[in-house]
C-alpha cells in the first residue's frame, strides 16, 4: 500500500489530514493537533538572508516589522513557509513587497546574493548555502521565528506498513521544508 502525502500549505495539509485523503503531514507548531496522532520531528528557526553589501548586513539581529520597507524574494504561492510569514506581517498590518517568487531556497539565495532583495528561510538551509554562496543571515528577534515542526497523522497504526516511527525520524533534517 502506497503513503499518500501532500506538498502544500498547512491550511491544505491538515485540511487532507481531515478528510482522509492523505495518509501523513508535516504542519508547524502554530496549527490546532486535536483530533492527530503527532510527534516532534524538527526545530525549524527561521532566519533573514541579505547580500553580503545589503544595508541590513551590518546586522547581527531584526525585528521581522523592520524588514517589511525592503524588497523581498520569497518562495512561490502555496509555499507553507511563505504563507505563514505573509500571516506573521498581516498581524501588523503589513504586506510583502515581493521583487519575484521562486520555487526553493537556493534559487531564493541566489537571487538575495545578486542583491535582488532580500528573504527568510530556514537557518539551516540559510548556512548549508552560505558555504557556496556571497551572502548574510540576520537573526530574526520575533518569538514566532523559532518554529516546530510536527508530523501528524489521524492514526499512526492505519498507515502503509512501509512506514515506521523509526523510518520517520531518520529524516529529521529536512532540506526542503
Amino acid at each position: 500500500e502506497m503513503l499518500r502525502s501532500l506538498v502544500g500549505s498547512e491550511m491544505c495539509i491538515e485540511t487532507a489530514l481531515t478528510e482522509g485523503t492523505i495518509d501523513i503531514g508535516i504542519l508547524s507548531d502554530s496549527v490546532d493537533f486535536s483530533g492527530f496522532e503527532t510527534f516532534p520531528f524538527h526545530d525549524d528557526r527561521l532566519t533573514l538572508v541579505v547580500a553580503r553589501d545589503h544595508p541590513l548586513s551590518v546586522r547581527s539581529s531584526i525585528h521581522f516589522a523592520e524588514t517589511l520597507d525592503y524588497d523581498f524574494i520569497g518562495l512561490q504561492e502555496g509555499s507553507a513557509l511563505q504563507e505563514y510569514l505573509s500571516e506573521q506581517a498581516a498581524k501588523m498590518g503589513r504586506r510583502f513587497k515581493y521583487r519575484v517568487r521562486l520555487r526553493s531556497f537556493d534559487a531564493v539565495c541566489r537571487m538575495i546574493e545578486r542583491n535582488v532583495g532580500i528573504g527568510v528561510v530556514p537557518e539551516a538551509a540559510a548556512n548549508r548555502l552560505k558555504k557556496s554562496m556571497d551572502i548574510h543571515t540576520v537573526s530574526i528577534l520575533d518569538s514566532w521565528s523559532s518554529r516546530k515542526l510536527i508530523i501528524c497523522a489521524q492514526s499512526y497504526s492505519d498507515l502503509p506498513n512501509t512506514v515506521s516511527y523509526t523510518h520517520l525520524r531518520a529524516h529529521e533534517t529536512p532540506e526542503h521544508l
